[in-house]
Order: C-alpha cells, then structure tokens, then sequence
C-alpha cells in the first residue's frame, strides 16, 4: 500500500506503531501529507524505547512515541497509566468521524 492509496481513507489508525525500531516516517509522513490518524497505545509500547536496556535505542529513539502523539488527531490507549505518563488527557483532540468523512468525500 503507498501513501496515494493511503488517501482514500478518511482515517488512518495506528495500533502500536507502523514501523517499530524505526524513527517514526510513517507517522510523520501521514502529517505532512495532511491525512488524520488516532494512535492506539497501551503502557508496555509508550516506555518501549525510553526505558529500554539498550542504550543505543534510548538514544535515538527515547523520542518517537512523543512524537507519534503529538501528531496524531487522537488517541486511544488501553491503561490510563499511559495518558497519565504522556501528561495527556484521554482524547487529545476529539474527532467526529461523521464529519471527518463528509469532508473527505467532498
């Protein structure tokens, strides 16, 4: 699937992550082309990186969940411990999926 074929949907929703051990192309990507994605997480993914025993990964990718959640048009997670590690609230911006899809298909 390419980023055209991407365009068709009115939301992408990334459960985890898209590429994991990569910096995160994908999500950054599906900002700059201007499509919304929800970011589904839970705790054991939002500390993958940052407190991992590596200290390569640490390094350079201490950084790519924040980042993956400040680019998203929403978020889901399955424990509230990690909005509250996030220092986000429950819905970052809510998304009226019914009007999401009405402006796409315009």
């Amino acid at each position: 699937m390419t980023f055209n074929d991407v365009r068709q949907f009115a939301l992408v929703v990334i459960y985890m992550e898209a590429l994991p051990y990569l910096p995160a192309f994908f999500e950054r990507a599906l900002v700059r082309l201007g499509i919304p994605y929800v970011y589904d997480f839970d705790d054991a993914t939002f500390h993958q990186y940052d407190q991992h025993t590596n200290p390569l990964v640490r390094a350079l990718l201490s950084k790519k969940i924040g980042a993956i959640i400040s680019g998203a048009s929403g978020t889901a997670a399955e424990k509230i411990a990690a909005f509250e590690a996030a220092r986000i609230s429950v819905m970052k911006r809510p998304i009226d999926v019914v009007e999401l899809l009405k402006a796409r298909m315009k």
